[in-house]
């Protein structure tokens, strides 16, 4: 029996907004020559230089312009998160929502200038960094344009969708990682801020427009189930909401639908429990079957529970296996402190 937190998933009608598109402070000069249909597309970190030791009294005033607006992007969009939430009766502010405006959180995924000598020293790795990053996309393109499509169903849309998902996550890893692969290249340590960052610009750009499009389709069509699109497919579309961190809003209205479907069989009861936790834990710092763990003291433990001594029969009633066993499953152990 699934038994949910009426804090956060009251029985309220639902609507699918779009997420807002732009922050109330327009963007410093220095970027808006970059910005077109709420993208941000340098042709490489020039904008950056005023954060580099070299920089001029200019540079160094048009940088500090850019984190000051990057702030204000944060403070205006969690505002405006907050509200809608209240709406659909979460009274507690989110602590741990992540939430920005498109531009604003393409921007903020740059590379941090302190492992570098100099901005020239930076452009160097740039230009060597760049085009594995660019094969990586084209790469991906590729596998998403030359997919098998019999039907244009919906079904293979959800299963495209997860694509470049699916690639970039990994390549995250890849690049975080710090045990070369077999076969595997391995980025210099000048190389890795550089590439994360182009990375992370390039996954908040298809976060959004996956989780815009998924929005469309559940306000035509309702949620993706297992009877509309089969089990795997559904499973995407429960993938989709789950990496729609920059939306908590929409990822609610998701929990909410998929709740009394998973009584039905419709959905996944073990993603259901993945969402839940996700979900929560942004707003009201608890989850419930521990599937979000951090390191402590050289070893993973579970983020805040809301009861530590049910959490082994909650995970047993949603298929999930136990959470030793769960541990077991990540391949790199925890940094010891």
């Amino acid at each position: 029996m699934f038994i949910v937190r009426s804090l956060a998933l009251a029985t309220i009608p639902l609507t699918f907004a779009a997420a807002a598109a732009s922050p109330e402070v327009a963007p410093p000069p220095v970027l808006k020559q970059h910005i077109a249909n709420e993208e941000f597309s340098p042709p490489d970190f020039a904008w950056m230089r005023g954060a580099f030791a070299n920089a001029t009294v200019i540079e160094r005033t048009e940088y500090e312009a850019i984190q000051s607006w990057l702030e204000e992007c944060a403070r205006s969009a969690a505002e405006e998160t907050r509200k809608k939430l209240i709406e659909m009766g979460v009274k507690e502010t989110p602590s741990n929502a992540p939430v920005s405006y498109p531009v604003c959180e393409q921007v903020a995924a740059k590379p941090e200038p302190e492992a570098y000598d100099d901005f020239e020293d930076f452009s160097s790795h740039y230009i060597t960094t760049r085009p594995i990053f660019d094969a990586l996309v084209a790469a991906t393109e590729l596998a998403e344009n030359n997919i098998h499509r019999r039907s244009g169903s919906l079904a293979e849309d959800l299963h495209q969708r997860v694509i470049a998902d699916q690639v970039y996550r990994n390549a995250l890893s890849w690049a975080w990682s710090e045990t070369p692969r077999d076969g595997v290249p391995h980025l210099a340590p000048k190389q890795k801020p550089i590439f994360l960052a182009l990375l992370r610009r390039e996954l908040a750009v298809r976060d959004r427009a996956n989780t815009e499009w998924l929005k469309e389709i559940v306000a035509d069509q309702g949620w993706p189930t297992i009877s509309k699109v089969g089990v795997d497919a559904s499973a995407k579309a429960w993938l989709l909401a789950q990496h729609a961190d920059r939306d908590p809003v929409f990822q609610l209205q998701a929990l909410r639908l998929m709740e009394p479907l998973v009584e039905r069989g419709e959905v996944s009861a073990k993603n259901y429990a993945y969402l839940y936790d996700r979900v929560m834990l942004k707003l009201v710092g608890e989850q419930r079957y521990a599937t979000q763990v951090y390191c402590k003291g050289g070893e993973r433990v579970p983020q805040p529970l809301e009861d530590e001594e049910k959490m082994p029969e909650q995970r047993e009633a949603v298929g999930l296996v136990s959470f030793e066993v769960y541990l077991s499953y990540f391949s790199s152990p925890c940094p010891a402190e």
